[in-house]
This record gives structure tokens, sequence and C-alpha cells, in this order.
């Protein structure tokens, strides 16, 4: 089979998967039949449930429809929510505290790998210990740091074109410029020249919208719709995903800024994971997230944005599962391994030293130093190197963080007794 056969083999099956839904697509329709698809646009945009956005889409004013699928995606993602809630009170502190840092390294990471960008766990996990002056100047620094709010449940004003500005400077401007000083924004608030949008073939496959005065006056009119009480904030954050795409506000970050704004707004309305679970769900299936974006710029399709956001309510929903999935297995897992250690000892503070230990082993992503056992346990120093240096060499696994030793349980000597 020749390559050209293979790629547009591998278009037919991701043009499938878009299909899935069984919302009819405009630009489907104009192909297939050309009386009804006008009588199709004009039965959605004129239907008086229909949301009209003062955004224009190649020509087109922009909609949004309620198909039934909306409807029954948003009801699976509260539903999917809510036992995402009942698995996290089950699990103990260090636990929690371990999960959350180990999906806020996979959303930075793979936010990064959508864009290309190179970035390693370590270097991340490095920027979310205690700060220093030396940490403010390392690449990622603005980026984790924002992230990071988002687990502390801080406030984040984006209200205006001022704000995205500010967000967009502390996010990744610095990583910008030092890649390119051209592509600095030179706006008042955006940039003011023309930007295209090139695909893996480096054709062209989209312009943002230009000049700077009609980016700023459609983020204005996409910033409403958070404060919109009529509208649900999921499907509002979807549909702020879809816009700050198309406007491409930016000369370059503009994924990054775009994903960071799509969590903070849906660690708002369910649980922060799933703010940190949105790039692990596009990076899988990024070439449909991609089809999303082209299908709904068609200007045959008239300005109709429900495609978009049906995938990608899809894709909160697919995060969502995969959370509650991983939890199940990791709490299977700890009930598993607590039995174990039951059996090693009856002594309280050394059962808590190798329950803690054990949390870290299967929810963490390192080691744990005798100083962060002895904060988590409440005893000292002191107190922790005694009972390591007791415990049977072959429980644990010894790596090391700088200088020090971290420790964490050997799940396979558990798995053999």
């Amino acid at each position: 089979m020749t390559c050209a056969c293979i790629s547009k083999l591998h278009e037919i099956i991701t043009q499938n998967e878009v299909n899935k839904m069984d919302y009819i697509q405009l630009s489907k329709e104009y192909y297939k039949n050309r009386e009804n698809y006008e009588q199709l646009y004009q039965s959605r945009f004129y239907n008086e449930f229909t949301l009209h956005i003062p955004i224009r889409i190649n020509g087109n004013d922009a909609f949004l429809t309620y198909p039934p699928e909306m409807f029954q995606l948003v009801t699976k993602i509260y539903k999917m929510n809510t036992l995402l809630y009942e698995k996290i009170q089950l699990l103990p502190d260090i636990a929690l505290e371990q999960f959350t840092k180990k999906c806020l390294i996979d959303e930075i990471k793979l936010s990064n790998d959508i864009e290309g960008i190179y970035s390693t766990r370590k270097e991340i996990r490095e920027l979310l210990k205690p700060q220093t002056t030396e940490h403010c100047q390392k690449r990622l620094y603005g980026l984790v740091q924002k992230y990071n709010m988002l687990s502390h449940n801080e406030n984040i004003s984006i209200a205006s074109c001022k704000d995205i500005r500010e967000i967009y400077d502390d996010l990744v401007l610095k990583e910008v410029m030092e890649e390119d000083i051209q592509n600095k924004p030179d706006g008042v608030f955006f940039r003011k020249d023309s930007v295209s949008i090139q695909g893996n073939d480096l054709k062209i496959i989209h312009h943002g919208v230009n000049p700077e005065e009609k980016i700023i006056s459609y983020m204005d009119e996409c910033l409403k719709l958070i404060k919109d009480d009529t509208l649900n904030p999921v499907i509002a954050a979807s549909m702020i995903h879809y816009f700050i795409g198309y406007i491409h506000p930016f000369y370059d970050g503009n994924g990054r800024l775009n994903r960071f704004i799509s969590s903070y707004l849906l660690s708002k309305e369910l649980h922060t994971l799933v703010g940190y679970s949105l790039s692990y769900t596009i990076k899988k299936q990024v070439d449909i997230y991609y089809k999303a974006f082209k299908i709904t710029n068609e200007a045959r399709n008239k300005g109709d944005i429900t495609p978009f956001v049906l995938i990608f309510l899809d894709f909160i929903r697919q995060a969502l599962e995969h959370l509650n999935t991983t939890l199940a297995d990791k709490i299977e897992q700890m009930t598993f391994y607590y039995k174990k250690i039951m059996t090693v000892s009856k002594e309280d503070k050394l059962l808590d030293l190798l329950f803690a230990l054990m949390q870290n082993s299967l929810f963490g992503e390192e080691g744990m130093t005798v100083e962060i056992l002895a904060s988590e346990l409440s005893v000292s120093v002191p107190t922790i190197r005694n009972y390591i240096n007791n415990i049977d060499n072959e429980m644990l696994k010894v790596s090391k963080i700088g200088h020090k030793n971290a420790f964490d349980i050997n799940l396979e000597y558990f798995n053999s007794i």
C-alpha cells in the first residue's frame, strides 16, 4: 500500500470517528442533498431555541443548536463527575495529593507535546517545589504556576481582553519570545498582523481573525459566554475553546493558552482533576480534535458550532471516564496492598509509614524523603530514619532526589507474600 493510500485511509477512519454522532453536519449535507441542506440550515438558524453569537465564521453568523445528543452528553458528564467525587472521598491525603500532582504534570507535559514543545516531567516536577528566585527564571515557570493555581482553587479573572493578555504573558510569553522574538504580541492586547495556521502537510488550513479591532470585538463576545447564566458552564467552556482557536488572537502560544483557559473553566464547574485531564484526551485523539475545528470552520457549515461542541463535550466525558477507571483500579490496588501490609507488623507507627509509602508508590511521581515522611506523619526525622533502618531492605525501593535518598514501597515484595 502506498503512503498516499495509507494517508487517505487514515483520513477516512478519522472522519468516520467524527461522524459517530447522530447530529447531521451541514457541510456534509451540502454534498448529499443541496435542497435539504438549505432547509436544514434555515430550520436550525431560525429555531426559537437556537443560540446566536455575534461572531462571524468565514462569512456566516455563528450559532449553536441544542440536539438531544448534547443533553445526553452533559447529563453523563455530571453523573460521572459525581462518581469521581465519590471515589476521591475514598482516597487518603497522600494518595490524593500525589495523584493530583501526577495529573497536573501530565496535563502540562501533554499540552506542550500537542504543540511540539519539548518538556520533561522532571523539570515540571521541580518547578512545583517551594519557589526560589532561581525558579522564576526557568522555562515553563509561568505555565506550571498557573496550572498549580487550579489545585488550590484560586480565582483567575477571565472577563476582558486585558485579562486574556495577562494570562498569556504569565503562561507562555517568555517561551514564545525565546523561540522567536517576532512572535511577541505587537497590538494593544493581541497581534496587529495576520496569521495563518498550517497543517502537518504545511498547507494553510485556517487564517486567524484580523485586524486587531476585530479580534478584540470577537474576544469580548466570546468572554460574555462565561457570564451568561442561561448557558450551561460545560457547554460554554466548549464554545469558548472553539472561538479562541478560531480567532487565534496571538502569533504563537494560542493552543497552550486555550487549553489552560478550558482547564480553568472546567475545574470551576467539575472536579479540578477534570481540568488536569483535558490534554490527555486531546492528545490521544488529536486528529479528531483538529478535524472538529476544520469541520466547524468550513464556509459550507454556515457558522454552526454545534459539531465542535458535541465533540469537545465527548472529550470531557472521556476525560471523566478515564479518571474514574484509573481511580477505581488504584483504589482496588490500595485495598489489596493495605491488607498485605497489615500482615507485616502490628505496630501502628510502622504501619503508618508503610501505608504512606504504599500510597506514594501507587499514586505518586517520585520517592519520599525522610523529611517529607516526617512532615506527613507528624513525627521527627530521627524517628523516620530509625523505622526505615529497621525495615527489611526488600520491602523498600530507594532512589535519589538531588543528594537525598527517597523511598517507595517495593510492591513486588508484597505481591509475593
